[in-house]
């Protein structure tokens, strides 16, 4: 596989970028990736902080209202709305819905996004690769 290279560590860290075509938006704002994490626990697309999802404008459109449950089995309310995630390394982009919630810290990349990416764990190296999808 010749797609990006990532080291396996205690957490997988994929270097990002956030569009939102209908706002114009951008996150990183300027030039640059984000990193997010890998979290097989989140079974949606993708989970961003209050205020990525503010400076992405997603909070200016009419937001899709869901609740997930936590690993402690709360509650909690989630909005969100479509945005493309772009891997600029393997010139990918796959559109999902970004949502967010109060008190998430950190950008995580779920089970939903993992379905749009072939993604193989060679922990004999100690690398994870990630390409597009055949066909897709």
């Amino acid at each position: 596989m010749t797609g990006l290279r990532l080291p396996l560590g205690e957490s997988i860290l994929v270097p990002v970028i956030i569009r939102s075509p209908l706002t114009g938006g951008r996150y990183p704002n300027e030039k640059g990736e984000i990193l997010a994490v890998l979290d097989t626990g989140y079974t949606g697309f993708v989970l961003v902080p209050e205020d990525v999802f503010e400076e992405l404008g997603l909070n200016q459109l009419e937001p899709v209202r869901s609740v997930a449950k936590t690993a402690d089995g709360r509650e909690i309310e989630l909005k969100g709305n479509y945005a493309v995630i772009e891997l600029p390394d393997i010139r990918l982009g796959v559109e999902g819905l970004v949502e967010t919630a109060s008190n998430v810290e950190e950008i995580l990349l779920g089970v939903e996004w993992l379905k749009e990416v072939d993604f193989v764990v060679d922990g004999c190296s100690g690398v994870v690769v990630i390409e597009a999808c055949v066909g897709g």
